[in-house]
């Protein structure tokens, strides 16, 4: 029984500072898209996420299969 309880604390503990961190990010995040207003730079949030997502996907798929599947993928 105390496994579990330790097991339990041991998940909890891992999701409060998981979200402890999602929330400093949320910050930063909210700083830097306020500076880019005042500087009055235009930008599309999803697309640059869009992008970082497709560059990580090949990045992943070249290691996992070598350029063959690069290749395909492309």
């Amino acid at each position: 029984m105390a496994d579990k309880a330790d097991q339990c604390k041991s998940h909890v503990k891992f999701h409060l500072e998981l979200l402890k961190k999602e929330n400093e990010d949320k910050k930063l995040l909210s700083k830097c898209v306020q500076e880019l207003k005042m500087k009055r730079v235009e930008f599309d949030l999803l697309r640059e996420v869009d992008i970082l997502r497709r560059d990580k996907s090949l990045h992943v798929e070249k290691k996992a299969g070598g350029s063959d599947k690069l290749t395909q993928l492309l």
